[in-house]
């Protein structure tokens, strides 16, 4: 992700909220990217594809519910990460 971390005021938020944060390796973000476009024919932002690269790294259970989002990715970048 281009961000190094969260922002103050979401991160305020979502600590009042949630149970857990988990931290995702970018190689794992990079894979869920490319396999979500292979696979499943869906281009997805890098951050819009964090929850299934926690699945994949097997930091979230497989009964997890993942959101998928954003198409906001510069195409560039995929070759580089094939």
């Amino acid at each position: 992700l281009t961000a190094n971390r969260p922002g103050g005021l979401p991160l305020s938020v979502c600590l009042d909220w949630l149970d857990d944060i988990i931290t995702v390796e970018e190689t794992f973000i990079r894979k869920a990217v490319l396999e979500l476009l292979q696979q499943a024919h869906l281009l997805v932002e890098p951050g819009g594809a964090v929850g299934y690269a926690a699945l994949l790294q097997g930091l979230a259970p497989a009964s997890s519910v993942v959101v998928l989002s954003g198409g906001n990715l510069d195409l560039t970048r995929l070759q580089a990460w094939a």
